[in-house]
């Protein structure tokens, strides 16, 4: 137990920084937050994560794309938290853009990466970036990653196994997550998909609305999330008011509204844009929320997600290239697949999709 922990995170954007501010406090006597806010936060995160900690101060306002207004907040962050003569300060850092804050500190850091934006980067950035990141990680006791497959590709060439932990973005051992009782998927009529989470990847959910447009008489379309890009709040009302199988009903808290939201659904549409790079190579958490609930899963192809899926037989990969393929693929996973792989999930071990105890500070 260490007597005084900073943290800081560039963004509330993620349930996942609630859950480990509650495993820190396991390890930290007292926890101050330096944070910033965002357009891209969780309903109610960034609340219910200041009444967890002892202390917290928002460096400032930073906005999406605009990478230069940002710096005199990084100015900011870098005077209030860099010590010339105290070298015993203990360091949680989240969030791969603020790899460069670690230049700047003394002391014990863990950094935590979740999404590895560097290996869709052009060069000459990308080749800046990567000396950043190689400067960096030789400077921190330990290296958080939520997918395994991310050292692989990359941190593999800058740090070595032993300071790395992979900690995939598994479920907490919650209450409310736990003292469940799901029954598997059995459809009677049509088939309801959910679209849930932040709507990005806009390219893949053109191709989603077009095929629920075209096949109004077998398949309903639940949305819950975040807006993002063309899918605005607006976007997504007119689509909800145009269309009798399309349902836009907000964003939601996670994991209060979870069990509910789940239980509208037959099939959860995880299908990302694997043109990215880090799509290939990340695990996302609803691979576990799918599971609990006993949702099947559509999933894209070419991705360690969707090796995963297709391997425990919990869903269907789709193909992305067109909309004749993509269709196909989805039409081709039939009622009866999909009750089948729903129980497969039932069978599925706890400790996979569980957060098991973990030691995050070195």
């Amino acid at each position: 137990m260490i007597d005084k922990l900073t943290v800081v995170t560039s963004s509330f954007g993620s349930a996942r920084i609630k859950k480990r501010i509650l495993e820190l406090k396991k390890e930290s006597n007292t926890i101050v937050l330096y944070y910033f806010q965002r357009n891209n936060e969780v309903l109610g995160l960034r609340d219910d994560v200041l009444d967890l900690v002892d202390e917290y101060h928002c460096v400032g306002k930073i906005e999406d794309g605009k990478v230069l207004s940002r710096i005199w907040h990084y100015l900011r962050l870098i005077t209030k938290l860099f010590s010339p003569f105290e070298k015993d300060q203990n360091f949680y850092i989240f969030g791969s853009d603020l790899t460069f804050l670690i230049l700047f500190l003394k002391g014990k850091i863990s950094f935590e990466v979740a999404d590895l934006r560097v290996v869709d980067v052009k060069p000459p950035m990308k080749n800046v970036l990567q000396i950043l990141d190689k400067i960096a990680v030789n400077r921190i006791s330990k290296l958080v990653l939520t997918s395994e497959y991310h050292y692989k590709q990359y941190y593999a060439r800058f740090i070595s196994p032993e300071k790395v932990l992979v900690l995939r973005n598994k479920l907490p051992s919650v209450k409310i997550l736990t003292d469940l009782n799901i029954p598997s998927v059995e459809i009677n009529e049509k088939i309801t998909i959910g679209l849930l989470g932040v709507l990005r990847y806009e390219r893949v959910i053109d191709l989603l609305i077009t095929f629920i447009k075209n096949n109004e008489a077998n398949y309903n379309l639940i949305i819950y999330g975040k807006p993002s890009g063309r899918y605005d709040n607006d976007y997504l009302s007119y689509l909800d008011a145009h269309n009798s199988n399309i349902s836009w009903n907000g964003m939601y808290n996670n994991p209060e509204d979870l069990e509910k939201i789940y239980s509208d659904i037959d099939m959860n549409f995880v299908v990302y844009d694997n043109v990215y790079n880090n799509v290939r190579i990340a695990i996302p958490n609803k691979l576990y929320e799918s599971i609990l609930f006993k949702r099947p899963i559509l999933c894209c192809t070419e991705s360690e997600f969707g090796n995963e899926v297709i391997k425990l037989g919990i869903g269907k990969s789709v193909r992305t290239e067109s909309y004749s393929v993509f269709s196909e693929d989805i039409l081709s996973y039939s009622k009866n697949e999909i009750e089948i792989s729903s129980q497969k999930m039932g069978d599925i071990d706890k400790s996979y999709y569980y957060d098991m105890d973990h030691k995050l500070l070195s």
